[in-house]
């Protein structure tokens, strides 16, 4: 389904989306195949049994594919919340002088020069972080709003997001 969804997609930050799980997809896909022609084989073609003590036997043991593909599906999920929580680990607060703002600013950086944005983009990034809308960046910036949604597009672009709370997410998700 990921893969139709990509293939029919026309923005460039949903196929972005899409593409940073290739090669989870493609190791699921193999996976489901191999676990549809284990099926047919068992199932559908009933080659080679002669006792039903066999053929149940086989039906329990025969999970092979699926058992890989749980152990992919949760090294993934591992990886994904390894790196969701790897800020704290990071750059743990502190008592003494780290205060939640400057954690936060030190994120806003890195995720700035993890995809090259530019000054003014930032400054308006900051804004869309804090909930305002096109308007309220424009007043605040002294920019016109056709301005603001140039420089929303080009960030959402840069991120490979399509909405501003999908960019919250990637923002918090690292």
């Amino acid at each position: 389904m990921i893969f139709v969804c990509y293939r029919k997609s026309k923005p460039m930050a949903r196929k972005s989306f899409y593409a940073r799980y290739g090669r989870f997809l493609i190791v699921m896909a193999v996976l489901t195949a191999f676990v549809l022609i284990e099926d047919v084989r068992a199932l559908g073609l009933n080659i080679g049994w002669t006792e039903g003590i066999d053929y149940l036997y086989f039906v329990c043991g025969r999970n092979i594919p699926e058992n890989i593909m749980s152990v992919v599906a949760a090294i993934y999920t591992v990886r994904t919340a390894s790196r969701i929580l790897s800020l704290r680990f990071s750059a743990p607060p502190t008592t003494s002088g780290t205060s939640a703002k400057q954690i936060a600013e030190l994120r806003f950086s890195a995720f700035c020069d993890q995809r090259g944005i530019s000054a003014r983009e930032r400054e308006v990034l900051d804004l869309l972080l804090d909930g305002q809308d096109n308007r309220a960046i424009a007043n605040d910036l002294f920019i016109s709003v056709g301005t603001v949604k140039s420089h929303v597009h080009t960030i959402f672009r840069k991120c490979g997001v399509s909405s501003r709370s999908e960019l919250l997410q990637s923002f918090w998700a690292g």
